[in-house]
């Protein structure tokens, strides 16, 4: 069976997403390796994701995930495939929030705007929700 470590993954997360957040407030590193390791999980989650493994554990005492495919190919592609997914999964997750505050504000102060209007389509098709909505 073979192992990622978590170290991997997330440094992968972070050359797909601009974390100013993570740079501007006072997020400690025990809080943001929470928020990671829960990402993780979260994503591990999903029947789609987890369809694609014979056998897979998270341990996050050592950080690795040690797993086994399904449809094997070599191990290189298979890392670098399971730490793609992990990484856009984790993207999703972090950016599902942050959907939900900028539907919260077009409630709250109104959806005249044709910009608004385009981000929160571009923000819902981003998170894969196919849900409509109209203004």
């Amino acid at each position: 069976m073979a192992s990622i470590n978590f170290n991997k993954i997330y440094s992968r997360f972070f050359s797909k997403v601009e974390a100013f957040d993570f740079l501007y407030e006072e997020v400690s590193a025990e809080a943001l390796a929470a928020h990671m390791s829960e990402w993780i999980a979260a994503t591990l989650s999903h029947p789609h994701i987890r369809k694609l493994f014979k056998t897979i554990e998270v341990n996050d005492e050592d950080g690795t995930i040690t797993y086994e495919m399904n449809y094997e190919m070599d191990e290189y592609s298979d890392k670098q495939f399971l730490i793609n997914v992990m990484a856009y999964g984790m993207v999703r997750a972090w950016l599902e929030p942050k959907v939900r505050s900028i539907t919260n504000i077009v409630m709250n102060f109104g959806t005249s705007d044709a910009k608004l209007k385009r981000l929160l389509s571009f923000w819902f098709a981003a998170l894969g929700n196919r849900v409509v909505y109209s203004f």
